[in-house]
């Protein structure tokens, strides 16, 4: 697992995970996955998450995960269920 952050990569003061798996990950049309991830911020947070293809063109699912700098000041633990588009 790579973490990304130049200008290349990622959106303007963003940061990006890249986790290709061992051959990818099979990301399928219409299935559900859970995203699991803890955060902790002094500010509110504003959080996109995108799964995308392996050339990073196409995006399969995406999500915005929001929460008050109250919510999560400590360690919080967020769940999320994101479904694929059908290819």
């Amino acid at each position: 697992m790579d973490v990304l952050y130049d200008l290349e990569s990622c959106p303007s003061g963003g940061v990006g995970v890249y986790n290709p798996g061992f051959w990818g990950m099979n990301i399928e049309g219409g299935k559900k996955y859970k995203l699991i991830l803890y955060v902790r911020s002094l500010d509110s947070i504003d959080v996109s998450v995108l799964l995308t293809g392996s050339n990073g063109l196409r995006t399969l699912v995406t999500t915005i995960i929001k929460g008050p700098a109250s919510a999560v000041s400590d360690w919080t633990k967020v769940e999320t269920l994101l479904e694929a588009v059908s290819i």
